[in-house]
């Protein structure tokens, strides 16, 4: 697994780096309880105002909380992945995030989980509002991002995924008959199955 999460690692950022004048900074890191990986940063570019594509492969006890949001009991882990977050220059370009894990117990349980202009003023805005509520997701119910912070990840990797500008505006709602306000409808809580 860590093999084929190294290989897309690579693949992944020299795709990235085809479509904009601006590179990669690698930056490799060790997790004192055991394992690292590898966070990878591009910013201020013509297509990618910031992103991030980061790899790791770590291993220890699982904490007592994490190991009862699991239903398994405290024991040794090994978890390997690869998140990529990338925020586009332009607010006409979603946010894409996308987290590929591997996680096994020493009993040998195991699972996966997975998780894609010319632009106004008004655009830009809309685009900073939902970076921000992006953000507050993160930081708040993000499973892979609390993970990190609560078995002693480096901050600045599991970090990496923030947009490097957001606003957060009280009782925000966009002007009626814009696209803003024809976008926020898919914004809102609802049962998208049925």
């Amino acid at each position: 697994m860590e093999t084929f999460i190294t290989v897309l690692h690579d693949k992944i950022c020299q795709g990235l780096e085809a479509n904009d004048e601006v590179k990669f900074i690698e930056d490799d890191w060790i997790r004192e309880e055991g394992g690292g990986g590898k966070t990878r940063v591009i910013q201020n570019g013509k297509v990618f105002d910031k992103g991030g594509v980061n790899i790791s492969s770590v291993s220890g006890v699982l904490p007592e909380d994490i190991a009862a949001k699991f239903n398994v009991r405290k024991s040794e882990f090994s978890a390997c992945g690869i998140s990529l977050v990338i925020h586009p220059y332009s607010p006409k370009i979603p946010t894409i995030h996308m987290n590929l894990r591997y996680f096994e117990m020493e009993n040998g349980k195991c699972w996966f989980e997975r998780k894609s202009e010319k632009f106004t003023d008004e655009d830009k805005l809309f685009q900073l509002i939902r970076r921000g509520r992006y953000a507050e997701f993160n930081l708040i119910y993000d499973r892979g991002t609390l993970f990190g912070l609560k078995t002693g990840g480096r901050i600045e990797s599991i970090l990496m995924s923030l947009p490097p500008e957001v606003k957060f505006i009280f009782d925000y709602s966009p002007e009626q008959n814009t696209p803003q306000a024809e976008m926020i409808k898919f914004y809102q809580p609802q049962n998208w199955i049925e």
